[in-house]
């Protein structure tokens, strides 16, 4: 039984951390989208 809820409490930390990696992935997808977007407009230019 132990063991179990062991299991489980780890299960919750790797759910919590790779809910925030995800964020970040969002993050960083967001950042590179307007560097590219700044870029392209002074290409135009």
């Amino acid at each position: 039984m132990r063991l179990q809820s062991h299991f489980r409490f780890c299960a919750e930390i790797v759910q919590s951390e790779q809910t925030q990696i995800m964020n970040r992935m969002k993050e960083v997808d967001t950042r590179s989208n307007s560097v590219q977007q700044r870029l392209i407009d002074k290409q135009k230019r």
